[in-house]
């Protein structure tokens, strides 16, 4: 099973940017996923 965890980020405005970040069990070729949310988009 994918391990899921989630961190935060600070911003150097102050804000905190939470992010989750998943990870597959086993050693992967490569690739990167990023999906994004906008304000509620």
């Amino acid at each position: 099973m994918t391990e899921t965890r989630t961190e935060t980020v600070r911003l150097a405005d102050g804000r905190s940017l939470p992010l989750t970040i998943a990870e597959p069990e086993r050693v992967v070729r490569g690739g990167l996923v990023v999906l994004h949310e906008a304000h509620g988009v």
